[in-house]
């Protein structure tokens, strides 16, 4: 949460909300695949969170058997102004 820059066209208008990122986990850890699941239309929320997303340090892979093994989750990011 603290790495996200409030998108300036969104603070001007006073959008908030929560947006809906889904990406995905690899075997190792790092983030694949990242796909906005639910926007909030002309806020530019989309944007900084699949950038705040790719940026992510590496994840605990899911486990399967005992082996890493590669998975898909959604992360809901809230944007408030304050």
């Amino acid at each position: 949460h603290n790495n996200i820059k409030y998108p300036p066209n969104a603070r001007e208008k006073g959008l908030e909300g929560t947006i809906y990122i889904g990406c995905e986990i690899k075997e190792d850890g790092s983030i694949g695949i990242v796909k906005v699941k639910k926007d909030i239309a002309n806020s530019g929320f989309a944007q900084e969170g699949v950038r705040v997303v790719q940026t992510m340090p590496k994840w605990t892979p899911a486990q399967k058997d005992g082996k890493a093994v590669k998975s898909f989750i959604y992360l809901p990011i809230q944007f408030d102004l304050q």
